[in-house]
């Protein structure tokens, strides 16, 4: 997302998480501005992220986990980018599987070899 966009997100806004290794996920912005509590020495809340308008970063729900995201590495929510991503990352994930198949049959074929 562009930073241009961050002062924009508001709590409850939907995006696209898109990762080479857990997949494609929408996520829903739970919190800007993200506070942390801090109990030693005295109880008090702190922003150690500074401001989402300034960093970018953000409370997202990924499924039923809470995560931090930063901004950056977001994409705006529409339908048709949602499943264009989703489309390629299951054709990536299906040569990936296949690719792991031939390394594991070469593997064995070395094995069998080998053992002779």
């Amino acid at each position: 997302m562009k930073v241009a966009d961050w002062k924009n997100v508001k709590v409850g806004t939907t995006l696209i998480l898109a990762d080479i290794h857990r997949g494609v996920f929408r996520v829903r912005v739970t919190e800007i501005d993200v506070e942390i509590t801090v109990d030693h020495p005295t109880y008090h809340k702190a922003r150690p992220y500074g401001l989402t308008k300034d960093r970018g970063i953000v409370q997202i729900m990924v499924g039923e986990t809470v995560e931090l995201g930063n901004l950056l590495e977001l994409i705006k929510f529409t339908t048709s980018m949602f499943n264009t991503l989703t489309k390629n990352y299951l054709l990536y994930s299906s040569y990936l599987d296949t690719a792991n198949e031939f390394k594991e049959a070469f593997r064995d074929l070395v094995n069998i070899e080998k053992a002779k």
